[in-house]
């Protein structure tokens, strides 16, 4: 059996959502993407192909309404641009941030601020895009071109390389001591939380969703009956 055959077992057998994307849909695809990317054990070695799949397991494993892979790298390429837009103009409107404003005052300045540049249309995926601003790949100087569908390429090939140039005349940082290796510890413990209080508050969203979805099929179901 090919590796392609073997990969195809993995889109879902069951009937696949069609239609408009769910905010919490949009929110998991870039927790999903984030979780699998930063996969110590994986996500600099596997191929593009098979990361999408693993994207794909790992989000199917966790929304009620399944989608196939050429779904998600699809929503991803729109979900990408749309967030590296906003995401410009969140740091645009905080560099002209006034003494005494917020995040919140940040976030309307830069929602006004898209606007303008997108001829009047509002972002509306402030969610996913809370979720990929704190991860540093994403969120480099330079746009990385994400969505490529490059046979064979790795990990380091989908995030590209840190784009963050080094200032003149610093030089490259020592190695780590075993301090040093004790706070990243500490670090990747907080991310490990962070993690597990993403993975709640989608739990809470899917559920609601899934109430709003049966409530609208029963709704459906007495229409038919009358």
């Amino acid at each position: 059996m090919s590796k392609r055959e073997k990969n195809v077992e993995d889109e879902p057998q069951e009937t696949v959502a069609v239609g408009r994307w769910l905010p919490v849909e949009e929110e998991l695809l870039a927790t999903c993407y984030v979780t699998v990317s930063e996969d110590n054990n994986v996500g600099r070695s596997q191929k593009h192909e098979t990361f999408w799949y693993r994207v794909l397991n790992e989000f199917n494993s966790k929304f009620f309404q399944k989608r196939t892979k050429d779904m998600l790298t699809s929503k991803w390429h729109t979900l990408n641009v749309n967030c590296q837009n906003f995401n410009a103009a969140y740091k645009r409107a905080k560099r002209l941030g006034k003494s005494g404003e917020n995040d919140v005052d940040y976030l309307k300045r830069a929602q006004s601020i898209y606007r303008d540049e997108h001829k009047g249309v509002a972002f509306s995926q402030e969610d996913a895009w809370a979720v990929l601003r704190f991860h540093s790949k994403w969120d480099a100087p330079e746009q990385v071109d994400l969505t490529g569908d490059v046979p064979g390429a790795s990990q380091k090939d989908l995030f590209g390389h840190d784009a963050r140039p080094r200032p003149a005349g610093k030089p490259r940082p020592a190695k780590k001591s075993k301090s040093d290796t004790t706070a990243s510890t500490g670090g990747s413990s907080a991310s490990t939380q962070f993690g597990e209080l993403m993975e709640q508050e989608l739990r809470l969203k899917r559920e609601a969703a899934e109430r709003v979805f049966e409530a609208q099929a029963e709704k459906d179901r007495t229409l038919m009956r009358l």
